[in-house]
């Protein structure tokens, strides 16, 4: 069904820029005849399942459909692992082939070179499956990456109709939120620009050279590029999306101070369960009606013992190696606390911290912290302690200029609102937080810049 979506926008208008890069722009008649090549290719060799190791978006989008074409299963890997860790990934997942551009060439799999599989062959490609499907392994923020079974069919009824749009791709193309904006793209005869790297300077450059309408990306992401950014922002931006983390009222206050006729959405979504609700209201959290609607929406939500369970019809197949789960609700790890009209996410299960005996949720203390002048990101987690159990720590990048003593001292008055086992024991300054998939990743070891006390 991708290459009909392809073939169909080619015949719209063949010249149209899909993929565009600081190296090239690539047209979507140009990734049809790549994506053609490689249906032809697959098929040829009857190859039921392969793994992706491609950095080039435009390739990547063509090997990605034509596999869809010719039956095949397919799973883009994460280009950032180590090769212990890919060639485990590889094996664990029993692809027997994988696509490789350059770089690691994983072992335990036959391996097919870029230039392979988009070698012309005489003669057309039908889908010999028609939905075969995918997996798309979770970020792994909060431990190992799980790798989940979708359908096609599943993924692109649940892509909103937003058309002729040009969005900058600031997630890994291995994630959930990167292959749902390239079908974004593909469905709504969009464009996607791929900047040159992910630095606020390099986003920055690359919305006002390709005149971007829309952004997606975490809010980690947006964070980071409010710092950089002043009144002169090169475009008026027609969409910003948050998603992936939770969304604070702080950031979305300052995105609507910097962009006042921009909509701003933060989408509920997740690698298991897809994308399931888009909130435009500028307000934090979820109405408290969406938890109430029937089944004939996209996705029913409920609150179980404080977690957040979805059932979606725009979700995944199963664990792989799992049974269905595609009428079943999932536990979605969320934390939420009803607040008047609002489900207000307050975190993750597996992120919060014992002091004591008390639960304590690290998004509570990054929102204070957030909320003194002088910090730039900000990541709370605990640190095992033989009489608490755990003590907070939190690491903070400060924005450049700041006399860091004073600002320990105000991060401390800013928190000394918080619960006493909330407090953090520990701050320390770094000079970046380490991030997977645009999230930041907390208690990594950090670059230190001086601990404080």
């Amino acid at each position: 069904m991708l290459i009909d979506l392809l073939r169909a926008s080619a015949d719209r208008d063949p010249d149209r820029p899909l993929v565009v890069t600081d190296a090239r722009s690539v047209s979507v008649a140009e990734v049809l005849a790549e994506s053609k090549a490689v249906a032809a290719q697959l098929s040829r060799r009857g190859i039921p399942r392969i793994g992706c190791l491609i950095d080039d978006v435009a390739s990547l989008v063509a090997v990605i459909c034509g596999a869809a074409a010719a039956g095949t299963e397919i799973c883009v890997l994460p280009t950032y692992l180590d090769a212990g860790a890919l060639d485990e990934l590889v094996a664990s997942l029993g692809h027997p082939a994988v696509v490789v551009e350059s770089g690691h060439r994983p072992a335990g799999a036959d391996l097919l070179s870029l230039g392979e599989v988009t070698a012309p062959l005489p003669g057309s490609v039908s889908a010999t499956e028609p939905d075969p499907g995918l997996l798309i392994l979770t970020t792994g923020t909060t431990g190992q990456p799980k790798a989940t079974h979708h359908k096609w069919s599943r993924l692109v009824s649940g892509v909103a109709s937003d058309h002729g749009a040009t969005w900058l791709l600031t997630y890994n193309v291995n994630q959930f939120a990167g292959i749902q904006l390239l079908l974004h793209v593909i469905v709504n005869d969009g464009t996607v620009v791929v900047p040159a790297s992910r630095r606020p300077t390099d986003v920055i450059e690359a919305i006002g050279r390709h005149g971007i309408t829309h952004v997606s990306g975490t809010p980690t992401f947006w964070r980071l590029l409010l710092v950089q950014t002043d009144e002169a922002f090169p475009v008026a931006l027609e969409q910003i999306t948050l998603g992936g983390e939770v969304v604070p009222a702080d950031l979305l206050d300052r995105l609507h101070q910097m962009f006042p006729d921009t909509r701003i959405t933060h989408i509920y979504a997740g690698t298991e369960f897809g994308s399931v609700i888009a909130v435009s209201d500028g307000l934090p959290g979820l109405p408290m009606d969406l938890l109430s609607r029937g089944e004939g929406g996209r996705a029913q939500l409920k609150v179980v013992d404080g977690e957040l369970h979805v059932r979606s019809s725009v979700g995944m197949i199963s664990y792989v190696g799992g049974s269905d789960v595609t009428t079943e609700w999932i536990a979605t790890g969320d934390l939420v606390e009803v607040v008047g009209d609002r489900a207000m996410f307050v975190g993750r299960i597996n992120d919060r911290i014992n002091v004591a005996g008390t639960k304590v949720s690290p998004h509570a203390i990054e929102e204070a912290v957030y909320a003194v002048d002088g910090v730039e990101l900000a990541a709370a987690y605990g640190k095992p302690n033989p009489i608490t159990g755990s003590i907070v720590v939190v690491d903070v990048v400060a924005s450049p200029g700041q006399d860091l003593d004073a600002l320990k001292q105000a991060i401390r008055a800013g928190c000394a609102k918080l619960p006493l086992p909330a407090r953090p024991r520990l701050i320390r300054f770094v000079d970046a937080l380490d991030r997977r998939g645009g999230k930041t990743l907390r208690g990594v070891a950090p670059t230190n810049m001086g601990v404080s006390r």
